[in-house]
């Protein structure tokens, strides 16, 4: 029953590890360079906000999806109740890794901001870390990925008593 949510969610995952793979890509690209590296600019930066709609998308059927699930029975008033993915933090094994990692990456770019350390690809990877574990705070600590976590504990728990 939880199938299309949580094909969702692990499309909003591959979303987010694409957005993050084209912030990689930008010291490769040059929009004032020739007409090839002009061409893998734009490219570079259509594939960016595609994967950002994308993402936005994908996390907004899952929520449908969840509230579909919600209104056939299988409710969760924890979960209903909870903040939003954005304002929660350390809400499961995933969350923890995820949150400590976008707490170190968003150090790791304010020292770089204040040291004025002038390599891009350093720049560029600590930022890239800082999109992707903060894509990926949101997916682990909001509603929909939680209430997929309880649904599967509930089904296991069920199959074993039968």
């Amino acid at each position: 029953m939880a199938k299309v949510l949580k094909t969702n969610l692990n499309l909003s995952l591959i979303w987010a590890v694409a957005g993050a793979v084209m912030l990689l890509c930008i010291p490769l690209v040059n929009i004032e360079g020739t007409t090839l590296q002009k061409i893998g600019g734009y490219t570079v930066a259509a594939l960016f906000w595609l994967s950002v709609i994308a993402q936005i998308v994908t996390v907004r059927k899952s929520t449908n999806e969840r509230q579909r699930l919600e209104r056939r029975g299988y409710r969760s008033k924890k979960i209903r109740r909870a903040p939003t993915g954005v304002l929660s933090f350390f809400k499961n094994f995933e969350a923890k890794i995820t949150d400590i990692a976008m707490f170190v990456s968003f150090v790791a770019v304010i020292i770089e901001l204040l040291s004025k350390v002038n390599s891009i690809w350093l720049a560029v990877i600590s930022i890239s870390v800082l999109y992707l574990s903060f894509n990926l705070h949101c997916i682990f600590n909001g509603r929909n990925y939680r209430y997929l976590k309880a649904f599967i504990s509930i089904k296991k728990e069920y199959e074993r008593d039968e």
